[in-house]
């Protein structure tokens, strides 16, 4: 068990486009004053801070795409910098590593002016412990270089935390480490459990507001993930770990959209052919959307006599333990 503590996730953090207006003069002026500016241009760095008020945590891991994405663009290095410049002023510790949208020439101005930064830390390729936690931080090259792993593999295995910024691809390298939590930036919305180990992946390049937060106390793990449009709706996901039990808690929602089947965050490391063929028997009737109701009995039993391949097909345990047994109706 890790040390009492919150650990807030932001990744891929899709700024809005006035977000580029902001100024090295303006980073001073958080710097000196502690004072976010009432400008447009400070709008989505209010949002996470309104996050971060709500959630008061001790450590955030920033899980790269941090200073741009393949949406809004590039150039948005002065409104990372302000964030943490926030998070330095009140004496929060953070992380961050290097997303693929994340261009050297703003990318090395964040690692630049955060040097002189006490509370906060690029830790692309390194091992760090922070609060007692350890976590070691993968950018997206080093996810596409195997030989890189293998090396940070031969230096330390194990660690509480592996933070990345992976692809679909090569996201199974992540669990050649011993770890508790693989959390990723860069594509897909994934809250599940595997192998022993928490595995989370986040997405903001949508309506949503996608974010994570881990409440470690004495007993045991909260693991809360959210998708959050303040617009039009809100889902929040919770599951409770006990050394190695687990279970899915909660599940809070407004409006569900038809864009996102049921089961979408449920499932991710599964074989692709039979992640498919479960996905096609929830979209079946027309309700079955994002966690809107439990899954049937019978349902269940269709999905059990899925085959992947002639020689191969899931048994009712191996889809509990994927799914979790409070989401299969009794």
């Amino acid at each position: 068990m890790m040390n009492s503590q919150k650990i807030l996730i932001l990744t891929d953090l899709h700024w809005d486009k006035a977000s580029k207006d902001i100024t090295s003069d303006e980073v001073v002026l958080v710097k000196t004053h502690n004072i976010i500016p009432d400008k447009t241009s400070f709008s989505k760095i209010k949002d996470y801070i309104q996050i971060i008020k709500a959630h008061c945590p001790d450590l955030i891991l920033f899980g790269g795409d941090v200073t741009g994405d393949g949406s809004c663009g590039h150039g948005y290095h002065y409104a990372f910098i302000c964030l943490l410049q926030y998070l330095e002023n009140c004496n929060i510790n953070s992380v961050f590593i290097k997303g693929n949208h994340d261009v050297d020439e703003y990318y090395n101005k964040v690692i630049e002016v955060c040097s002189q930064f006490k509370f906060s830390q690029e830790i692309s390729g390194k091992y760090v412990e922070i609060n007692g936690i350890k976590i070691v931080g993968l950018s997206f090259e080093d996810t596409c270089d195997k030989a890189k792993v293998k090396k940070l593999l031969s230096i330390k295995n194990t660690v509480d935390i592996v933070l990345a910024h992976s692809e679909l691809a090569r996201r199974l390298w992540l669990f050649d480490f011993d770890s508790q939590y693989i959390i990723t930036g860069h594509y897909d919305y994934k809250f599940s459990h595997v192998n022993k180990k928490i595995f989370l992946s986040f997405f903001n390049d949508s309506p949503y507001l996608n974010y994570g937060l881990i409440d470690i106390n004495k007993h045991k793990e909260i693991i809360s993930y959210f998708l959050d449009s303040n617009s039009f709706e809100q889902i929040l996901i919770t599951g409770e770990r006990n050394n190695d039990e687990f279970a899915y808690t909660s599940i809070e929602k407004t409006l569900i959209p038809e864009s996102v089947p049921r089961g979408h965050v449920l499932f991710d490391i599964m074989n692709p052919e039979f992640k498919r063929g479960v996905e096609r028997i929830l979209k079946a009737k027309s309700n079955f959307y994002l966690l809107n109701t439990k899954l049937t009995q019978s349902e269940l039993s269709e999905i059990v006599t899925l085959k992947v391949n002639s020689s191969m097909k899931f048994s009712k345990t191996m889809i509990l333990d994927y799914l979790g047994s409070s989401l299969i109706e009794k």
